[in-house]
């Protein structure tokens, strides 16, 4: 009897032993993944952090001949505000405004040109130059688009038009701040364009001077 109580007595500290151990060998996995599910969260953060895997920036493989049209259709809507009858335009009172409006197409060195051509301020107002309109993409007509260097693109267009002749037009967008922009506006007229009445009343006068 004796020898039947020593041994039950034997077989339960093994049973209690062994659950200790089994239980140490849980609590010890459960903290390595613990520490793995820490580590994994902390590159994550950090991978955010420096930008990666986030799809806020447009990258060059993104960007296509769509990107591009959709951005000059949309200068040439931005460069013809809405007027008054008098050329005032409506919903800018300045240049620094019209080009800040650009930003969102091209760069701010190339509104400034396109804008410092095309719009003069006056007292009561920013007025569109009279002919001063550069030339634009027209969509429907032939263009090529293409990639010029690593991170730069291209759209050319031919064309021939009663007010500006043949001309080629060039523009060349460009990474900045994770999307792209027009960082270059070219147009190369093989015959000048058509010149404005005031350009023509101020040549008129200069013959006059010289045959008085």
């Amino acid at each position: 009897m004796r020898y039947w109580k020593g041994f039950l007595m034997v077989l339960g500290m093994l049973g209690f032993i062994l659950s200790a151990c089994g239980q140490t060998e849980d609590d010890s996995g459960s903290g390595d993944s613990t520490g793995e599910d820490t580590e994994m969260n902390e590159s994550e953060e950090t991978s955010s952090e420096n930008g990666e895997g986030s799809n806020s920036n447009q990258s060059s493989s993104d960007f296509t001949k769509e990107d591009a049209t959709s951005k000059l259709t949309n200068l040439g809507s931005l460069l013809q505000p809405e007027t008054t009858e008098e050329g005032k335009v409506e919903d800018f009172e300045t240049k620094d405004e019209l080009v800040e409006n650009l930003n969102q197409v091209v760069v701010e060195d190339v509104g400034e040109q396109l804008v410092e051509g095309m719009f003069e301020e006056k007292e009561d107002g920013l007025y569109v130059k009279t002919g001063e309109y550069a030339p634009f993409l027209l969509p429907e007509q032939t263009y090529t688009f293409e990639q010029v260097e690593e991170q730069s693109y291209q759209i050319v267009q031919k064309n021939k038009t009663e007010i500006y002749g043949e001309y080629k037009l060039t523009a060349t967008f460009a990474p900045k701040d994770g999307t792209y922009l027009i960082n270059q506006y070219d147009v190369e007229y093989k015959d000048q364009p058509k010149e404005d009445v005031t350009t023509e009343q101020t040549k008129e006068g200069d013959q006059e001077e010289d045959g008085e």
